[in-house]
């Protein structure tokens, strides 16, 4: 019995998908319940981050919209310091 490309390839992003939600829910980091920004307020993630009217703004909507926009530049530039910091103490050879 063959399985078409198409369940195969769903299969594979729906592994990938709970691989990635379990990492992030396991992580140590992302057990606290507060997270402090800079200025030293500190965000509760289990509550609204602000409430306009009725509508609430919260710390998983507000994660997804900077991963979205930002993500993949912030995940370049990271990649792009750590091989310059290794190359620069001679763990990667030119």
């Amino acid at each position: 019995m063959k399985i078409s490309r198409l369940v195969l390839w769903s299969i594979i992003l729906l592994l990938l998908i709970t691989n990635l939600t379990t990492i992030l829910l396991l992580s140590g980091k992302n057990n606290e319940d507060a997270y402090i920004l800079s200025n030293n307020n500190k965000i509760d993630r289990n509550k609204p981050l602000a409430e306009i009217e009725k509508e609430e703004i919260m710390y998983q909507d507000w994660m997804a919209k900077l991963i979205n926009k930002h993500g993949e530049q912030v995940l370049n530039e990271m990649i792009d310091k750590e091989v310059i910091f290794q190359l620069a103490n001679g763990k990667i050879s030119k």
